[in-house]
């Protein structure tokens, strides 16, 4: 079989484990009024002969496929969604028959859409007070972390708060504010609304303020890209980019919780300091070699991407540069059946990840679900701190300042690139 196809039956095996645990989840443990779309009801009639439609070579365009087989509705028949002539423009056709017809607007997203409104109406000065008197902000240094038990690290930094906040204010908002950071508000609507991604932020949230999740769950967030602390930004004049992460995280908190109580979160800036402070290699000898397996969830300029001290198993699952907020649910199945299959072979995993807000949520997720019980999971969304180990990245990464250079190899004697083949999808399994 060639190793293209073999990458994707892999995917179509692990989607269909995945999207049945996470339907018994859902039966379980989701909250129609955060969450109230279907189950993936095309699992039901998943086709037989799926490889001529599953045949893009691209992430975007195959997990928005991927996305249409499994939430499809039974009379839906998959060629006829797709509509114009070129891969992007079929790509676009599928987000838009499933923010269409499996989207449903929750209670919790008309809450938060108020609230949303009200906070944004906040002078700067009455913004920060509520904020202090709704959190409680930890600083944190990862490497200090126990490394018994599982453990799952998640962080979200200024961006999606920012977005997430126009997405839910677009009618309150002026023309200017509705193309915001030169991104047309409605593709962050389709992003972070349509898509059920933000509902599921919310649950999630609501679970973990409420202490429903493991102990082992730590979660953060920064007002900037996580290279000042909150109270530095807290201290100081708000930017804009502090202004809009501040009104969306304390929106988010206020439609999601059910105990109105102050709580607790760590602070973003945790992982960059793993660089700050030279922390990599520390990090990889405390969380990554305990480990049987080590498991990157990264975008494809990091398929290639290894730890140079772990001598255990490796394996790479690739998520859509591009489309992953869209495409999430199918991701989200593909990846939960791919660490039940790897959690066959080990007893502990370590699972390090880039991808947007989407990584961070299924952290979150997965400390909820009983089926990873009776494995050691370590799982850290460590974002853009893997860039270090691409070359071809390191000018983007203005936050390193004048020392990127030296930052970034001393990075790749942790993380670095592979010159060996690296998967377009996904690690297939040895024989």
């Amino acid at each position: 079989m060639h190793r293209d196809l073999e990458e994707k039956q892999l995917i179509v095996d692990c989607a269909r484990q995945g999207a049945e645990a996470l339907n018994s989840f859902a039966d379980e443990n989701l909250d129609h009024d955060f969450v109230p779309a279907p189950a993936y009801e095309g699992l039901k009639h998943f086709p037989k002969s799926w490889q001529d439609f599953l045949a893009p070579p691209n992430q975007n365009a195959f997990y928005a496929r991927l996305a249409l087989l499994l939430e499809r509705k039974p009379s839906v028949d998959p060629a006829s969604v797709l509509r114009g002539n070129t891969a992007n423009e079929r790509t676009e056709s599928i987000l838009h028959y499933l923010e269409n017809q499996v989207y449903i607007e929750s209670d919790f997203e008309r809450t938060l859409t108020e609230r949303v409104t009200k906070n944004s109406a906040l002078d700067e000065q009455s913004l920060k007070e509520n904020f202090s008197n709704a959190v409680e902000v930890e600083e944190l240094d990862i490497t200090k972390l126990p490394t018994t038990g599982s453990l799952y690290f998640t962080k979200v930094n200024h961006g999606y708060w920012e977005y997430m906040r126009v997405a839910y204010a677009l009618q309150h908002t002026n023309s200017q504010e509705t193309n915001f950071r030169d991104v047309a508000a409605d593709l962050r609507i389709r992003r972070l609304k349509n898509s059920g991604l933000t509902q599921m932020w919310g649950q999630l949230l609501s679970k973990y303020f409420a202490g429903d999740g493991s102990a082992s769950q730590i979660f953060s967030i920064s007002l900037t890209n996580g290279t000042e602390l909150i109270r530095d930004s807290l201290a100081g004049r708000f930017t804009a980019v502090n202004q809009g992460a501040c009104c969306g995280f304390l929106s988010m908190l206020q439609a999601s919780q059910n105990v109105r109580t102050r709580v607790k979160v760590s602070d973003g800036t945790a992982t960059r300091n793993l660089v700050f402070r030279n922390q990599l290699f520390q990090f990889a000898e405390r969380f990554i070699v305990p480990s049987q397996a080590c498991v990157f969830v990264v975008p494809p300029h990091l398929a290639g991407i290894e730890c140079k001290v772990f001598e255990g198993e490796q394996y790479t699952f690739v998520v859509p540069p591009q489309r992953l907020n869209e495409t999430w649910r199918a991701v989200a199945a593909t990846l939960i059946g791919y660490l039940l299959a790897i959690k066959e072979r080990h007893e502990s995993i370590t699972i390090v990840g880039q991808g947007a807000s989407v990584v961070s949520m299924l952290g979150l997720l997965m400390g909820l679900l009983k089926i990873f019980e009776d494995t050691t999971i370590r799982y850290f969304d460590l974002g853009l701190v893997l860039d270090l180990a691409a070359p071809a990245k390191l000018d983007n990464l203005s936050w390193l300042g004048k020392d990127r250079e030296n930052a970034a190899n001393a990075a790749r004697q942790t993380f670095s690139l592979t010159e060996e083949p690296t998967p377009h999808f996904i690690s297939l399994f040895q024989h």
